[in-house]
């Protein structure tokens, strides 16, 4: 029997060990500003997942189209940004007391 850990990170970890589930998995990774860039700069857009949230609660998408980068909440008001750390930053004060999100 497996104990599941909870978290998002957890759960795709767990996932990506099965053959027969990790291919349809998408890339993720731990957020910080670097994997962020990387993300932003090989996909036309990501989402930002809270690591302790499953339903979809906190979910942000992210994208760069014309040398800006712009973002928004699930059912929130789009922001804009010049760079990768106008929206690490302010996702990050958001998460201060959930740290772990991936992309």
């Amino acid at each position: 029997m497996y104990c599941l850990a909870q978290g998002w990170w957890a759960l795709h970890k767990f996932y990506s060990r099965s053959s027969g589930l990790s291919r349809y998995l998408p890339p993720t990774a731990v957020l910080s500003r670097k994997t962020l860039s990387a993300f932003l700069r090989r996909y036309s857009s990501v989402y930002i997942k809270p690591d302790a949230e499953h339903t979809g609660t906190g979910n942000i998408r992210a994208w760069k189209k014309n040398g800006r980068y712009s973002f928004v909440k699930v059912k929130g008001k789009k922001r804009e940004s010049s760079s990768v750390e106008g929206l690490y930053y302010p996702k990050r004060r958001q998460q201060r007391s959930n740290e772990g999100s991936c992309i």
